[in-house]
């Protein structure tokens, strides 16, 4: 909390043997203490989940995440943003209330209800190509929240051993070292049976 962010990776398998159907899948349970309702004068970032192709920095990184903008179209009042970012794809899905995560808009020190994080990228037999599915789970009321699906395009990646990390910034204050809370991590590389 007292940093602009830490990030944890780690590594199963090797993405490069892996052919085309094979899901790699990364998972992170989190809360955060909530923030204003207002509109923040930075954006704010408060976590995200994703892989990378080098095991301490975010090399050729696809991941998902959720955050607060200070201005533009996905900033609003009492809303928080998920997001995709990577494989020359970004998008934000704007309008995830507090609600709908379990932050109390009058109470900027509580935390968020429990949340999931999922993002699934299989390898498309298109060389260079994932079909991505990210969403935001709220585990205490077990609902899905958002979710994105699309087609990302990074061919270092494809080729590559995929790292998972998770990483967390932006949100610090000092002495307050419940800001974003990660209680579970997992990833997970193979190609699905049926």
């Amino acid at each position: 909390p007292n940093a602009t962010g830490a990030s944890a990776y780690y590594k199963i398998g090797a993405g490069s043997a892996l052919t085309a159907g094979a899901t790699y899948s990364v998972t992170l349970d989190f809360t955060f203490e909530g923030m204003p309702e207002g509109i923040p004068s930075t954006d704010a970032f408060m976590g995200s989940v994703g892989f990378s192709t080098a095991s301490t920095s975010n090399t050729h990184a696809i991941f998902a995440g959720i955050k607060r903008n200070a201005s533009g179209s996905n900033s609003a009042a009492g809303m928080y943003q998920f997001f995709v970012s990577g494989g020359g794809y970004a998008e934000a899905l704007g309008g995830v209330s507090y609600a709908a995560v379990g932050d109390d808009r009058l109470n900027d020190s509580d935390l968020t209800d429990t949340l999931r994080i999922v993002l699934s990228l299989t390898k498309s037999a298109t060389p260079g190509q994932f079909e991505a599915v990210a969403q935001l789970i709220n585990l205490d009321s077990s609902t899905t929240v958002a979710t994105i699906t699309t087609t990302l395009t990074e061919s270092t990646a494809y080729q590559s051993d995929l790292f998972g990390y998770f990483k967390s910034g932006s949100v610090k204050q000092e002495g307050n070292f419940d800001l974003f809370n990660a209680t579970a991590f997992s990833y997970t590389a193979g190609v699905t049976t049926r």
